[in-house]
């Protein structure tokens, strides 16, 4: 029998201690490990949803300016934004709020130019919703095969932001020259009205719309003597003045003076609450405005005179006819689809956490949010028509493109058609039912369909949702 020997039995319990220790140790450190794990996952989401609510608290200081600033845009004005603000100090930590250059590809963009815009008129750009495929071809280029895709996709789902264009095939942020060297973005817009309401005597108004009916205005036309005789001859003549197309190509074949085209536009209604799809002639580019039908010829002219005339001489829609540059025929096609007002700005807002260090004199941004906003003016009260966050948008477009380039056979076409980014949803707002604002009652220039008549032009509703998100309760 093998007996075992004290120093043995001491030496395996010695042994066993020691492993139970180093168990518990291990244990221990995970432990510390996985704690010191949560509390940072704690701290940077916490760190993330704040910078989220100054963010999305900052676009709601843009939407109490862009309400502020709504006379100057009936106008034809542009509204007046505070570029960065402070929203809390507490103690070296601060929230701050800062407006973006419109295409900034990060947050790190400072020392701007004063030229740089901090703010955008998506009614400056061409309204993929709406525009013919007529005037999409003319975009830089597009073609028609593009055109017909993109009125395709319009005429279907429609187009909730202008990154739905890679469901086309095209990247809208692609700045190669197809489109002269200019993203697509920035020349496209899915969000653009302008409200059956005149700036007059520093308020708004509302229209006076014909009844054809009745044979009457339903309120007072507020014109000048002699655009009120023009309007009393054009209902003499059996003219429907509750139709665009109809009253422009009345005053184009009419003998009114072409100052007084202008003062009768602004006085006359042709929808409900605001037409879809009209381009500000003021501030689109030349590419731009060279795809309104009865402007091809005469883009380069417009945009010259304009910056040469100045704000004054160029508030009038017709102003390009009292100018000289197009004839009463061309500015006939043209009225439409025009307009010389924006209602609707896209902005770029950053939410910062930022941290400074006195002794060192520096600063540093520990979170930031970014959100891509167009804001709604067009109402009383400003709204978010569009809303994206775009803070890993740079990011996530540099991996596309890894993945595309990795993925795409040799010789094959250039352009990836990607999903549509995520939008953001904030959620209604307080007192909002949650369904969507109607706009088929918006009645927008006619499509340039084969199966058009003279005699019942078609309408064009996007169907695409109102501004929602307001800026109080």
């Amino acid at each position: 029998m093998t007996r075992i020997r004290p120093d043995s039995r001491a030496g395996m319990v010695l042994l066993a201690v020691l492993v139970v220790i180093v168990l518990g140790a291990l244990v221990g450190t995970i432990a510390l490990e996985s704690a010191s794990t949560t509390t940072t996952n704690a701290r940077l989401s916490f760190q993330s949803r704040t910078a989220r609510a100054i963010a999305w608290s900052g676009l709601q200081g843009v939407m109490c300016e862009m309400e502020s600033s709504r006379d100057r845009l009936l106008e034809g004005g542009e509204p007046t934004l505070t570029p960065e603000w402070n929203l809390f100090v507490d103690g070296a930590t601060l929230g701050r709020v800062r407006l973006l250059p419109i295409g900034a590809p990060s947050t790190e963009a400072t020392g701007l130019e004063p030229d740089v815009p901090l703010f955008e008129s998506e009614t400056a750009k061409i309204n993929l919703n709406v525009a013919t495929a007529e005037m999409l071809a003319r975009l830089g280029g597009m073609g028609a095969d593009a055109a017909a895709s993109i009125r395709s996709l319009a005429q279907g789902s429609g187009f909730a932001g202008v990154e739905d264009l890679r469901r086309a095939g095209i990247d809208p942020a692609d700045e190669s020259g197809k489109f002269g060297g200019v993203a697509l973005e920035r020349l496209a817009t899915a969000y653009s009205l302008d409200p059956e309401e005149r700036s007059l005597e520093g308020s708004g108004r509302a229209r006076a719309r014909w009844d054809a009916e009745a044979k009457s205005f339903d309120s007072r036309l507020d014109v000048a003597r002699g655009a009120e005789e023009a309007i009393e001859r054009l209902v003499g003549a059996g003219v429907d003045l509750a139709s665009a197309e109809a009253t422009a190509k009345a005053l184009a074949s009419d003998t009114v003076e072409p100052a007084q085209w202008g003062t009768i536009w602004d006085a006359l209604a042709f929808s409900e609450s605001g037409r879809e799809g009209l381009i500000d002639i003021n501030r689109a580019p030349e590419g731009v405005v060279a795809c309104v039908p009865g402007l091809e010829s005469r883009a380069g002219e417009i945009v010259a005179a304009r910056a040469r005339l100045g704000e004054d001489r160029t508030r009038s829609v017709a102003w390009p006819l009292e100018a000289g540059i197009v004839t009463r025929a061309q500015m006939g096609v043209a009225l439409p689809w025009i307009t010389t007002r924006s209602l609707f700005w896209r902005v770029r807002v950053a939410g910062e956490i930022v941290r400074s260090d006195e002794a060192l004199g520096e600063e540093r941004v520990i979170a930031t949010v970014l959100l891509d906003a167009v804001i709604d003016a067009s109402g009383e009260r400003a709204r978010v028509a569009y809303l994206r966050d775009v803070t890993f948008g740079g990011a996530a477009q540099s991996i596309d493109e890894l993945l595309a380039s990795e993925a795409e056979p040799e010789g094959a076409d250039d352009t990836v058609a990607e999903a549509p980014a995520e939008r953001v949803d904030m959620g209604p707002a307080p007192g909002d039912d949650g369904a969507p604002a109607s706009v088929a009652e918006r009645t927008a220039p006619p499509d340039a369909t084969p199966d058009a008549t003279p005699d019942a032009p078609p309408t064009r509703a996007s169907g695409r949702t109102r501004g929602r998100w307001t800026s109080r309760d």
